[in-house]
């Protein structure tokens, strides 16, 4: 057998043993004392079935234990003498159990995770903690108990110098805490009729430290705001009275420059005397005027929000009026013409109304474009050179089409400051024509009788001004900002005719500011306006 082993090289081999052998002399050995003489002829990984290898010798194996064996038989050749072995199986298994020796694994360096998991390790060197696991957990006991025992004494003793140095220092830290906040601190002396104050007290009626401050009753009263006096003392007895548990109240006082500030005041009864009457008062004064105007402004900011929300509701219905009216004019006019029972003037007519109503729509489309695009900050100018007195010609020719739409009396003026055939001035001339068309187009919607005058002016070589006149009905100067916000319509009750987006203005004034300009309005109600705006340009022109 040594032989035959001492043939084979170890790398990647292993032996199994399946069963004893006899050596040559005959004579039967223990397997297991034949281990040193199968290594020393191949050392490689051996793997048995039996449960008597496990001795520095079998690798790993799935193992029959002889006593397993015995029983088996003893229990097979029961039932033979029981006569019960007439349906006994050829072949009997005893149970078998797959073990693994952990050094003879790590000997031939082969992974015990390669074991099942239903295996069992043997011979597998226990941990330090498994060891001394008795000991360990004894003396982490022991530690832990002394740990918590040492942060009890350790909190015990921490409160109990915190108790102290509260106890001796409890007014000079709250008026230490008072400064910090910016909190004026006053106490009551109900039984004496005194009245003490703290020097920020001082401080937050704009005071220095040097100026007396009087502590009388009656003179706090006359530097409150007459209409916060009933609400101050309502607060002030309701809790001298015990119907509520603090006085809390807010008041405006008279500070050093004139001027009325707002000021919290928390306090609470501190003493009581013998018959149950309030003793002592104590409490803190603080600024909050920034805070009530905070307030303000976001109440301000929320009706502004609600009024903005309103307006685009108002806007979104308006807009099927604006689109339904050009579009039934169309389809009508349209209609009418597929008929073809019209003469060649009536079609002509009809196809002014259609064109004038698309014209209608396509500049609704362009308003709500625009507005987009001023949200969006994309709103972009394209300068170039052009004919200010044909664009004004243009625009005169659009705007004495729309009064005779409108079937109104009213007489268009056109005021040219130059006379010249040509005028050649340099700026974006689609916004500028949008913005004098825009004006023009207000100035009809409100004005039904006298005239409407578009003129314009050189105020310096690049400063264009231009204006637009009318004889309407005005504008209010409470409403004269109010205008210019978008989707606002002033006084739309009482105009129903005058129907519309309420973007005009609006995009007139962001395009205005995009040019670095200015527009503004000069009217009273029922006197007619006059908007003039003013718009950088580069003219070139010899004056003459």
């Amino acid at each position: 057998l040594g032989k035959e082993l001492s043939k084979y090289e170890p790398e990647n081999k292993a032996i199994l043993l399946l069963s004893l052998y006899l050596p040559r002399n005959g004579a039967s050995r223990e397997m297991i004392l034949e281990a040193d003489f199968i290594r020393d002829c191949l050392d490689v990984p051996v793997f048995g079935g039996w449960d008597f290898l496990f001795d520095n010798f079998v690798a790993a194996g799935v193992i029959n234990k002889g006593s397993d064996q015995g029983r088996l038989a003893a229990q097979l050749l029961k039932k033979r003498l029981q006569g019960e072995g007439e349906d006994l199986p050829f072949l009997t298994y005893p149970e078998r159990h797959t073990v693994g020796d952990y050094q003879q694994l790590k000997r031939y360096h082969i992974d015990v995770k390669l074991l099942p998991q239903s295996a069992r390790l043997i011979n597998k060197p226990l941990s330090y903690f498994e060891r001394y696991k008795t000991e360990i957990l004894i003396v982490g006991l022991i530690l832990g108990i002394l740990m918590m025992v040492n942060v009890a004494l350790l909190k015990l003793l921490t409160q109990k110098r915190l108790a102290e140095a509260r106890l001796k220092k409890s007014e000079s830290r709250l008026e230490l805490a008072l400064d910090g906040a910016n909190a004026g601190l006053w106490d009551i002396d109900f039984v004496n009729k005194a009245l003490f104050i703290n020097s920020w007290v001082k401080y937050l009626l704009g005071f220095n430290d040097s100026y007396y401050v009087s502590a009388s009753f009656d003179d706090w009263v006359n530097i409150c705001h007459p209409e916060d006096i009933k609400q101050i003392s309502e607060s002030f007895a309701m809790h001298l009275s015990g119907q509520t548990p603090d006085f809390n109240s807010e008041a405006r006082m008279l500070t050093a420059d004139g001027t009325f500030k707002w000021f919290s005041f928390h306090g609470k009864i501190t003493e009581k005397t013998e018959v149950g009457e309030a003793a002592r008062m104590i409490g803190i004064m603080m600024n909050i005027d920034f805070q009530r105007q905070f307030e303000e402004q976001l109440r301000a900011a929320k009706e502004k929000a609600e009024e903005s929300d309103r307006l685009k509701s108002s806007f979104l219905a308006n807009m099927s009026h604006e689109i339904r009216t050009p579009m039934n004019a169309i389809l009508g006019f349209s209609d009418i013409l597929i008929g073809g029972k019209t003469t060649v003037d009536e079609s002509n007519k009809y196809l002014h109304f259609i064109r004038a109503s698309g014209e209608s729509l396509l500049a609704l489309i362009n308003d709500i474009i625009d507005v987009s695009k001023i949200e969006a900050g994309q709103l972009t100018l394209n300068t170039g050179k052009f004919d200010l007195h044909k664009l004004l010609d243009k625009v005169t020719n659009t705007a004495n089409a729309l009064i005779r739409l409108r079937n109104i009396d009213v007489k268009f003026i056109l005021e040219k400051e130059l006379v010249l055939d040509t005028v050649t001035i340099e700026g974006d001339q689609f916004r500028i024509e949008q913005i004098i068309n825009n004006l023009i187009s207000n100035a009809i919607k409100f004005t039904s009788k006298g005239y409407i005058k578009l003129s314009y002016r050189f105020l310096k070589a690049n400063i264009l001004e231009i204006k637009v006149e009318d004889t309407g009905i005005g504008i209010s100067k409470e409403n004269h900002q109010l205008i210019f916000e978008r989707f606002r319509q002033v006084d739309q009750e009482a105009n129903n005719n005058t129907a519309g987006t309420g973007l005009g203005l609006a995009i007139t004034k962001s395009v205005v500011n995009l040019m670095g300009g200015n527009i503004s309005l000069s009217s009273e109600l029922g006197r007619g306006a006059v908007f003039t705006v003013t718009i950088p340009c580069k003219t070139h022109y010899l004056p003459s």
